[in-house]
């Protein structure tokens, strides 16, 4: 009788346990990018077909996975309708600003032309601790808890060669580990850049308290035509973003706490987007919706 006893003790036990496994934590496993070059814009290596400065390689889009170009090239000037949004990694200070300072990256407005390069301001980045493993990670969860760790910002000043930096993506469940080689930083007129691969992967749920945050988030009319309401009964704000199928950022806001927040969607084409939701601690779920 104790036999039987125990058996079903260790066969409800399990159950118990692969229902909270389930529900903790959806990461995928980590994809691997390599041999990629962020040049500073004046660069030879980096020059157009004129001669002239060329912005192809000094930015960089980590949802496509392909340099952007990181300003408008038919003014050298910043852009103005929005391009910038696709742009996680810019460019930033270097030799040639004239700012003294080593090679650097952002997600904002760089130093360079007064403030003419930037990026989208919302993709943040950390500096991965020594005791992070960037060859035997394997998971975005990994990341996800590094980033966590870290003191999110939008640049980095310098890049230093073998380190390694962890990004969360357009405050989505995206997470980028970049690990950074062959820095250079030498005079106005010579070639500067860096090296990099990067590993990156989504985490969809990240822990059973997401749940929780998640039932207190209601969005209507489903389908919406001219204005979606997001309500967040929660006892505290969270960032929303509204994005497109193929991964472009469409619009950011925050919803506070205990409020309706309607959102003018009427420019928006017909189709199905993406609403991701971000709560304090990193807590990210992802929604779709049908636009009419």
């Amino acid at each position: 009788m104790m036999v039987k006893f125990l058996h079903k003790q260790n066969t409800v036990w399990m159950l118990i346990c692969c229902l909270l496994i389930s529900a903790s934590s959806e990461a995928q496993v980590l994809t691997e990018i390599v041999g990629k070059r962020l040049y500073e814009h004046h660069s030879p290596g980096a020059r157009n077909a004129n001669g002239g400065p060329s912005g192809e390689k000094s930015g960089y889009d980590f949802v496509a996975h392909d340099f952007v170009s990181s300003f408008n090239p038919a003014n050298f000037g910043r852009y103005t309708n929005g391009e910038e949004q696709n742009i996680d990694m810019v460019e930033h200070n270097g030799p040639a600003s004239g700012t003294g300072k080593a090679f650097g990256i952002t997600s904002g407005t760089s130093s360079i032309w007064a403030g003419d390069i930037r990026g989208n301001s919302t993709t943040s980045w950390v500096v991965a601790s020594s005791s992070f493993d960037y060859t035997n990670a394997t998971s975005a969860t990994e990341l996800r808890d590094e980033y966590n760790a870290g003191v999110p910002d939008s640049s980095i000043e310098s890049m230093t060669e073998g380190a390694v930096y962890i990004a969360r993506i357009r405050n989505t469940g995206m997470f980028v580990a970049m690990k950074c080689y062959n820095v250079t930083n030498g005079n106005m007129g010579s070639d500067i850049y860096f090296d990099f691969d990067y590993k990156y992967g989504t985490v969809s749920t990240v822990s059973l308290d997401e749940e929780n945050v998640e039932d207190h988030i209601t969005m209507y009319p489903m389908p919406a035509s001219d204005v979606l309401t997001i309500a967040n009964s929660n006892t505290e704000p969270v960032t929303a973003s509204i994005s497109a199928l193929d991964g472009r950022l469409l619009s950011t806001f925050t919803v506070q706490k205990n409020t309706n927040h309607p959102v003018d969607i009427s420019n928006l084409a017909q189709g199905t987007y993406l609403v991701t939701i971000q709560a304090r601690g990193g807590r990210v779920f992802t929604r779709r919706i049908i636009k009419h």
